[in-house]
């Protein structure tokens, strides 16, 4: 087993359903699917069986970011850890391929892309994100890039990929519990000389249904706060339009 994709899921089951028909349709294929559930109360694990993707619950008062994480990649038997959530779709059907390739390297321990907004995504989501959606339209012309320094976004487990050895070596930080997991992993490897590729091939449609700048504002200041350890509260997300997929 190459690659194991790990996808942290909350009663998503119709997003899970497009998500797993999107994988299975990849042009790369060496691969094993691991859900981390937080309790759904909806079909997510019928769905689970249905494709064939290994269903492990994470409890409420256990769930936090890094700790699923943590536990995903823990369980997972690939080289490398694809990280996605229920609801991050990949466009193309060549993108775990196009993620993948840049592990040839080994001075890279992890590869990460742009997110950009759904086709019904509310005009705030789609404003703010065009220029991520432009990246992803002109990814034949934009070079992927590689990344020394740590900041927002850098390695977002929104879609990611790490390599397994790595990570045996340094977990996410379970103090980062509201989010921040990512960005510190990042910076641990990056003091002992690694990189990380940012490509727009490895681009996701994701969305949060945020309809206002008031909110939008509100989610942006939640981001802010990433950058040192935080506790996971399930009101930190009362400002999403998905906000039930946090409670």
């Amino acid at each position: 087993m190459n690659a194991s994709i790990v996808i942290k899921a909350k009663n998503e089951a119709d997003k899970l359903e497009k998500l797993f028909r999107i994988l299975k349709n990849q042009t790369y294929n060496n691969f094993e699917i691991i859900v981390i559930d937080n309790e759904s109360i909806d079909d997510t694990k019928e769905i689970c069986k249905q494709f064939d993707a290994q269903f492990v619950t994470i409890l409420n008062k256990d769930f936090s970011y890094p700790n699923a994480a943590n536990l995903g990649a823990s369980i997972a038997k690939g080289k490398f850890i694809v990280f996605l959530s229920a609801h991050s779709f990949p466009p193309t059907k060549t993108w775990l391929a196009d993620g993948l390739k840049h592990f040839d390297d080994k001075s890279v321990a992890g590869v990460y892309g742009p997110t950009f907004f759904y086709k019904d995504s509310p005009f705030i989501e789609k404003y703010i994100w065009s220029k991520n959606w432009l990246q992803w339209k002109l990814r034949f012309f934009i070079k992927s890039k590689k990344i020394r320094k740590g900041g927002m976004g850098v390695l977002g487990m929104t879609n990611a990929i790490i390599r397994k050895d790595l990570w045996n070596v340094h977990h996410f930080n379970e103090a980062y519990g509201a989010g921040g997991e990512d960005g510190e992993w990042a910076q641990y490897f990056f003091d002992k000389g690694y990189e990380v590729v940012w490509d727009p091939k490895f681009a996701v449609r994701h969305a949060h249904y945020i309809k206002t700048w008031k909110l939008m504002k509100k989610q942006f200041e939640e981001w802010g706060k990433m950058g040192s350890p935080q506790p996971f509260k399930t009101t930190n997300f009362d400002f999403r339009g998905d906000k039930e997929k946090f409670l």
